[in-house]
């Protein structure tokens, strides 16, 4: 006997509600992040929030607040959010909604803060999984 005939129900029946059970879990990781972007955690070894990494960031931060020198960051879509939401000075609940366009960020220390300016990258594939949350009404 298949699987399908275990069930007692038709393939496509049975196939849907194969799919409603893979789907399901994301589903409720999706509506978790939804509603709490910064401190959620995602889920495995490794899964890190927002606040995790504003927190294993600041080394970093730190370290580029002492540099004499114009310094180069290659990262992640997630620290760039967090790296410039420290220099630029915008509140913490809204890192996770900075928008960052795939390219070069280059800010400019001057008397006032930081002055961002981007060049964007035209070849090859970015990576835009990882788009900043949207709040839902």
């Amino acid at each position: 006997m298949s699987p399908w005939q275990a069930g007692g129900t038709a393939p496509c029946e049975r196939a849907l509600d194969v799919c409603v059970f893979v789907w399901a879990p994301c589903g409720q990781e999706f509506a978790a992040r939804a509603a709490d972007p910064l401190s959620y955690r995602y889920p495995g070894v490794g899964g890190e929030s927002y606040m995790d990494l504003i927190t294993n960031c600041r080394d970093v931060v730190l370290a580029l607040e002492r540099a004499q020198a114009d310094v180069a960051v290659v990262c992640d879509v997630a620290v760039a959010r967090v790296l410039l939401g420290y220099f630029e000075g915008i509140p913490i609940s809204q890192i996770p909604n900075i928008e960052i366009s795939p390219g070069i960020i280059e800010l400019v220390r001057s008397h006032s803060g930081f002055k961002r300016s981007q060049m964007g990258v035209e070849t090859g594939k970015p990576s835009l999984c990882a788009q900043p949350s949207r709040e839902t009404s």
